[in-house]
């Protein structure tokens, strides 16, 4: 569960190996040219949210998404060690294929975590981050966001793109329901 605050969240910028569709999990690979090129693109989605802190993931390629997104908000940045990205064991760099969906669905990979354990590890990431100042931008995966939408029960949501920012607000009296609202910068 997620605490029922309203929050942002934008994927990290992309890297060498999201454009060849690898499977990066935990390994640390930095934004590519493009990738720094989207995340200063991203400056324009949310200059005026009025972000009091960034929580982001330790991996390179948050962090730097996370750091040239700063650079206008001029916020606090925490890191949040379990937004990292999910643990593939020896399938990191494999290139997504059929693997991937079984693993999703409950397949072990050797020397990496299930899809559950790294979706409960993943809120408990979310949850540290929503007991920041508010409102809180939070700067992470791909895999971090599947989590995110099962938590909110919104699996009909489709996947979010390198650097497009998602809000999410919690029910309220009128709505029964989480709502997320996609920004594509133009």
């Amino acid at each position: 569960m997620i605490l029922k605050k309203t929050f942002y969240f934008i994927r990290h910028g992309q890297t060498d190996w999201n454009a060849e569709h690898r499977a990066m999990g935990v390994t640390d690979i930095p934004l590519n040219s493009r990738g720094e090129t989207q995340s200063r693109n991203a400056l324009q989605q949310v200059k005026d949210l009025n972000i009091k802190t960034i929580c982001y993931s330790p991996l390179k390629r948050s962090k730097q998404t996370a750091e040239i997104l700063n650079g206008v908000l001029q916020c606090d940045m925490v890191p949040v060690e379990e937004l990292k990205e999910f643990n593939l064991g020896n399938c990191a760099g494999k290139i997504i294929g059929d693997w991937f969906d079984e693993w999703m669905n409950g397949a072990m990979i050797s020397d990496g975590e299930s899809f559950e354990n790294f979706v409960q590890r993943s809120l408990v990431g979310i949850n540290k981050s929503l007991v920041q100042k508010g409102p809180v931008l939070i700067v992470a995966h791909g895999g971090t966001y599947w989590a995110i939408q099962r938590a909110v029960q919104l699996l009909d949501l489709p996947d979010l793109p390198n650097c497009v920012l998602a809000g999410f607000s919690p029910p309220n009296s009128l709505e029964k329901k989480w709502l997320c609202s996609h920004f594509i910068s133009k």
